[in-house]
């Protein structure tokens, strides 16, 4: 599986290749949706009670 190299001025810089068996497997969406979720409640910890600070 081969993939375009860009720069932050987005031209291009080359290909690089990756594996098939690791960047090629199906996207679990359940895993995904678990771990956004994660993401984003991690972000809202310690937040409550601020009030009275």
């Amino acid at each position: 599986m081969k993939l375009a190299v860009k720069t932050l001025e987005n031209k291009d810089a080359g290909e690089i290749t990756l594996d098939k068996s690791v960047f090629g497997a199906p996207v679990r969406e359940d895993i995904m949706h678990r771990m956004v979720n994660y993401q984003l409640a991690g972000r809202r910890t310690g937040s409550h009670k601020t009030k009275q600070r």
